[in-house]
């Protein structure tokens, strides 16, 4: 009999897997509850392939929150790569915006600059992230605290 309720490993993904696989939105979630994140909005996927020059094509799933406030840089990015080629093109992308974002900031924002200097672009195997937050060392614990 085909079709049993989609248990079936047939594809490679075990129903555990499947029921766990939006790990970024997990862990932002998380983040949102434990964290102070005033004025954070989340990005839909377009938005996050628009402001970070990724491409579509490279995200199995993403949890994005930016500051509303033009003045802080505040970030929360968790993305899950289709796989490490992926996940390097990820991080690559996001290194060339936090590049751009740091430099900017040096210049026009210094206290920001000072919470940027602490944060960087990480990738752990197919995940990628960004923490800009006063938070970011409580976020990244969130983070590593995920079977991932």
């Amino acid at each position: 009999m085909k079709g049993n309720g989609g248990s079936s490993s047939a594809s490679g993904v075990s129903s555990s897997s499947v029921q766990d696989g939006n790990v970024p939105e997990k862990i932002v979630n998380e983040i949102k509850e434990k964290c102070k994140l005033s004025g954070m909005t989340e990005l839909s996927k377009e938005q996050l392939f628009s402001r970070y020059g990724i491409s579509e094509e490279y995200v199995m799933y993403s949890a994005v929150l930016v500051s509303g406030d033009s003045l802080s840089k505040d970030e929360v990015i968790v993305i899950k790569a289709m796989d490490e080629g992926s996940a390097c093109s990820v991080r690559d992308c996001l290194d060339k915006y936090y590049d751009s974002v740091l430099k900017e900031s040096k210049e026009y924002l210094p206290d920001e600059y000072e919470k940027l200097e602490k944060a960087s672009v990480v990738k752990d195997g197919i995940y990628v992230r960004l923490f800009v937050s006063d938070d970011a060392a409580k976020m990244d614990e969130i983070y590593n605290s995920y079977e991932k």
